[in-house]
């Protein structure tokens, strides 16, 4: 049965998908073409390129088919979440993730929105392990998202320097968060072993946004 935590400002739904379900698609994620990452949030651009921040990893790039697999756990959680998707172009961004680097003070990692385009956040946790994903009360109202992706790495750590944690989400088994796009966020790097997430995006039109309270 799946269990639902409302907090303010965000969604968390525990047992989202069937424990046989759960079962094929961490099979799957086996057959996944991981493609190494310098800097998880960033990619490999040189200028995110530091040994401070403990992001090496590797994402993974998805056939049709594994995307297609996929599919029923983001239409579950946006059932769930009361997020419409009219048209499925509205899912912009499918790409599981798999941090590497341990850090035995579970090192934060880059704060970022993951885009500028209006979009919801769906993260999902196919295993248990530490490494909390944050969730901080800034969004890109209070640092514009163009402006801060304009910085380089010393002006970011010291544009965010005094942000203040919303909630920090544990990875369990078979979880998913859901927030707006527009928060500012961060993983935290595992210390007992490979952290793996999917990272989901979900476009929409500020026309078209529902008055959801927790978003």
């Amino acid at each position: 049965m799946v269990k639902e935590l409302i907090k303010k400002n965000f969604l968390v739904f525990d047992n989202i998908i069937s424990k046989t379900y759960l079962t094929k698609l961490v099979d799957n994620i086996f057959d996944y073409n991981w493609k190494f990452c310098s800097n998880l949030t960033y990619g490999n651009e040189e200028s995110y390129v530091n040994l401070q921040d403990f992001e090496y990893g590797f994402n993974a790039v998805l056939t049709t088919e594994q995307i297609y697999f996929i599919l029923p756990l983001i239409l579950e959680t946006c059932d769930l979440s009361n997020i419409e998707i009219s048209n499925l172009n509205q899912i912009s961004r499918i790409t599981p993730r798999l941090q590497t680097m341990l850090s035995s003070n579970n090192a934060i990692n880059d704060i970022h929105t993951d885009k500028e385009k209006n979009h919801y956040v769906i993260i999902f946790y196919p295993h248990n392990i530490d490494g909390d994903t944050i969730l901080y009360n800034q969004t890109t109202s209070d640092l514009n998202f163009s402006k801060y992706e304009n910085m380089n790495f010393k002006e970011k750590k010291e544009a965010t320097k005094n942000f203040t944690i919303l909630e920090k989400i544990t990875p369990k088994e078979n979880r998913v968060v859901v927030f707006n796009g527009n928060r500012y966020h961060s993983s935290s790097s595992p210390s007992k072993g490979p952290r793996c997430i999917i990272n989901i995006n979900i476009d929409f039109d500020e026309i078209n946004k529902k008055n959801l309270n927790y978003l």
